[in-house]
This record gives C-alpha cells, sequence and structure tokens, in this order.
C-alpha cells in the first residue's frame, strides 16, 4: 500500500466505491420494505395463476426474478444494461441458488431476440412481465 492510502480505511473505501458505481436509487428501493411485499405478492399471484415464464427487465439486483423463482416460476429471464448491475445480479442470483432456470442478460431489453436470448414467443398471459416503480 502507498502511503497516500495508508490511513483509508477498507470498509469506508467499499462503500465509496459502491456508491459511485451503483446508482443511489437501487439502495431506496431495495429498502422499501413496503414495495418488495407488494410486488412479491403480486408475483406469487402471477405465477400461481400459471405465469410460469416470467420477464424481469431491468433486473438490477436480481430481487424481483428471485421472487418468482421462489414462487415457482420455471423459467426468469432477466435483462440488465449497467455492467456492475448485472455482474451484482449473477451473484446474487447464485449465491441464492437461483441459477438454475433463470437466464440474466447483459444487454438493452430492446435488444433481445426470439430466439437468441428468449427461446421462443409465450402467448398472452403466460409471460409475467414486471416493471419497475419510478421514484
Amino acid at each position: 500500500r502507498s502511503a497516500a492510502c495508508a490511513n483509508e480505511n477498507p470498509t469506508e473505501n467499499f462503500y465509496r466505491v459502491a456508491n459511485w458505481l451503483v446508482e443511489r436509487w437501487h439502495f431506496l428501493m431495495l429498502n422499501d420494505h413496503g414495495r418488495n411485499r407488494k410486488y412479491q405478492q403480486a408475483i406469487q399471484k402471477a405465477v400461481r395463476g400459471g405465469c410460469n415464464t416470467v420477464l424481469d427487465i431491468g433486473t438490477g439486483t436480481g430481487i424481483l426474478g428471485m421472487c418468482a423463482k421462489k414462487a415457482g416460476a420455471t423459467e426468469v429471464y432477466a435483462c440488465e444494461l449497467s455492467k456492475t448491475m448485472y455482474e451484482l445480479a449473477c451473484e446474487v442470483v447464485a449465491a441464492n441458488g437461483m441459477d438454475e432456470g433463470t437466464k440474466i442478460l447483459h444487454m438493452k431489453s430492446l435488444e433481445m431476440e426470439v430466439p437468441k436470448d428468449i427461446p421462443h414467443r409465450y402467448a398472452q398471459g403466460s409471460f409475467a412481465r414486471m416493471g419497475k416503480a419510478s421514484y
């Protein structure tokens, strides 16, 4: 370590980098327990109603896709434009043992193609779309 870094706190550095790489609204959404509970309830209702393939556009950490897997979805396709958030989502989903049946794509949602990114089109009502609340 250089003398300039000798007095820096590694934990403080981590949080400084995290705040720089991850937009602050991600933290607001992740810590909004009421919002997350409502999304979880809606996802459970959709999956139990037969929507067992889910597309999560703007997956962020992958929390909503994991809600879908936990509710019983057999396939989750998650799309994330930010490389930092894409890598984080891959790690979070794997760490929670939900990577089987989950495909996380690092790309713009408008560039997703059938069958390259999603194997086939789904009939209306069989594909649950999970949008993000705006703040």
